[in-house]
């Protein structure tokens, strides 16, 4: 005779009964944390992770280095203004989203929230409190960098998603010391995360090279890139560094080789587009113009304008970056 079987049927409603009757939530929520299915459906409902599905093994990787944090009613789990390295899972329990001493969102289970300063290292641009008691998966950027590391494949389509999401592609524009002073003007940053284009590299891949001609910048959104001059290395730059203003600027040769130490990610500003920015926002060209900038960075020949624009240059002496 065929073996017969009974599927049983545990509502929500029925568990939180049996949860408050016992007096167990805290320790059957602490225990949910553990199991593998629920960390990985909290990453799939995350797009900067859903887009790399396809990537055998990644999501486990990712889903091991989630913590579990538990935050009682009222306390700050972000506080607005503060560098970040951290994303946040809701696993139950709901957060008020506070800006300038404003409500502005509520969020709840299976809600997510710092992907910003995940990526980015970037400063909260919100205060997060809890409304309730809540339990909360963090992802630390520290320990995802060295799983981007082991799947250097996904390093691309993360960050290319991230490029494409004008939310967090206008947080890594305006961290960027080259646009602070038009860091407020939205067209400014909505124009600017159009020019940005996404590219990566593998340890030892040559970003550029030295006497090479530039015609784009580089800005450093994931990994690390060592400057060397004449063969010798001279610098390693960061996340958040940017390098290639000169040849852009001055349309010279590079004077450094600049290659990857891991894998990166970078965003690039052509020439061009630069310059067409540039016209279309004086008062940005000027700030840069007489700027901190043009202070610091020279070149051996006396250019007085821009390629492309005719913008004015101030001249210089020497050349001093790549």
């Amino acid at each position: 005779a065929a073996a017969s079987s009974e599927l049983r049927v545990l509502s929500k409603a029925a568990l939180e009964t049996v949860m408050a009757t016992h007096h167990c939530r805290e320790a059957v929520m602490s225990n949910a944390q553990n199991i593998p299915y629920v960390r990985q459906w909290f990453l799939a409902k995350v797009p900067l992770f859903s887009v790399v599905a396809h990537v055998d093994g990644f999501r486990d990787r990712v889903a091991a280095k989630l913590q579990h944090r538990c935050c009682s009613a009222g306390q700050s789990i972000v506080t607005e203004g503060e560098v970040g390295a951290e994303m946040y899972f809701l696993l139950s329990g709901s957060v008020q989203v506070i800006k300038s001493g404003r409500r502005v969102a509520d969020l709840g289970r299976g809600q997510f929230f710092g992907e910003v300063a995940l990526l980015y290292g970037e400063c909260r641009t919100a205060t997060v409190r809890a409304s309730e008691a809540c339990h909360l998966y963090v992802l630390n950027r520290r320990c995802l960098e060295p799983v981007l590391d082991e799947f250097p494949e996904c390093i691309d389509a993360i960050y290319g998603t991230a490029q494409e999401s004008k939310h967090l592609k206008e947080h890594f524009i305006k961290k960027i010391p080259l646009f602070e002073s038009a860091k407020n003007n939205a067209e400014f940053v909505l124009n600017m995360s159009l020019a940005l284009q996404s590219r990566s590299f593998r340890p030892e891949d040559r970003v550029v090279r030295e006497g090479d001609r530039g015609t784009e910048m580089f800005f450093v959104a994931h990994g690390e890139v060592a400057v060397a001059k004449g063969g010798e290395r001279v610098a390693a730059l960061q996340a958040g560094a940017f390098f290639g203003e000169v040849a852009l600027l001055y349309d010279d040769v590079r004077s450094a080789t600049i290659t990857a130490e891991r894998h990166t990610h970078c965003y690039t500003l052509s020439q061009e587009a630069f310059e067409t920015i540039a016209c279309a926002f004086p008062d940005w060209w000027d700030s840069i113009r007489n700027g901190e900038l043009m202070t610091r960075i020279a070149t051996n020949r006396p250019v007085t304008e821009t390629r492309h624009h005719g913008l004015a240059l101030p001249p210089v002496r020497r050349a001093v970056e790549a």
